[in-house]
């Protein structure tokens, strides 16, 4: 019901640490690098996302930037077969 995704390119790394025998994440980043994308994600997790959709400049750039991600993902399913 209402729902909207949001296709994120995440590059992630994590940091381990051995405490008492055992293997422990002690941090995790992932940034996303795409300042567009960025935007979006941090206003959807504040709940401002209805107004960001509401703009509609902002609502051009979240179809060009899903556009160009399915195109992209279109692209790299071609050269895989």
């Amino acid at each position: 019901m209402g729902e909207t995704k949001i296709n994120l390119a995440i590059r992630t790394s994590r940091i381990f640490k051995l405490m008492n025998e055992e293997w422990k994440q002690v941090h995790h980043h992932g940034p996303i690098e795409d300042p567009s994308l960025l935007d979006i994600y941090q206003k959807a997790v504040r709940g401002e996302l209805k107004e960001l959709l509401t703009n509609t400049n902002l609502r051009g750039l979240v179809r060009k930037i899903f556009l160009s991600q399915s195109t992209q993902r279109q692209k790299a399913n071609e050269q895989e077969n």
